[in-house]
């Protein structure tokens, strides 16, 4: 039994010297600041499986691999989906008050450190409502659980292939990552 867990809340934002403030927090990093160029508010979102896929996935990976492995990719593909469907509708809400939206940033994307990830907890009020709590390695837990910034504006967004801005471009792995949706 799953129980998924979402909560978001909108913050106006300013650009400050190198990063941004949302409600009252430094969010440190050139990659954020330009993603969000232009936007005059946010939403912090917070999306969470919860605790009983950690278990499962547990229980798998002493009885059966394989299968801990399929229901890993299952629940990345479900969290995924949880997300877009609350990215919809945070866009829904801002197109009917004249606003565009960005793609999702979550801490480990370009330069975001994952040491945000209790300021975005608190900031998006799932710290109080969803039962994610970041580790003092800056993992969420439970861990099928993700936290993002979404960018409000009245223009809309350029878009752009993020991954020439990322931090670590030069030595990604991957061909071409996530942000090629964009």
């Amino acid at each position: 039994m799953l129980a998924v867990r979402t909560a978001y809340r909108i913050h106006p934002i300013e650009v400050a010297e190198g990063g941004v403030v949302v409600g009252g927090v430094m969010l440190a990093g050139v990659s954020l600041t330009k993603h969000l160029a232009g936007c005059s508010e946010c939403a912090v979102m917070a999306v969470t499986l919860g605790m009983d896929v950690d278990r499962m996935m547990r229980r798998l990976q002493v009885i059966d691999m394989g299968q801990a492995v399929r229901l890993d990719g299952d629940a990345n593909r479900y969290i995924e989906d949880i997300c877009d469907s609350l990215q919809r509708e945070i866009t829904v809400d801002a197109h009917e008050r004249g606003l565009y939206v960005t793609t999702r940033f979550s801490p480990g994307y370009g330069d975001l450190a994952l040491g945000y990830q209790r300021d975005l907890l608190r900031l998006s009020g799932a710290d109080k409502t969803t039962g994610i709590t970041a580790t003092s390695s800056n993992l969420l837990v439970p861990q099928k659980s993700v936290t993002a910034i979404i960018g409000l504006g009245a223009c809309r967004p350029a878009k752009a292939n993020l991954c020439d801005e990322c931090s670590i471009s030069d030595r990604c792995t991957k061909i071409r990552c996530q942000y090629e949706k964009i």
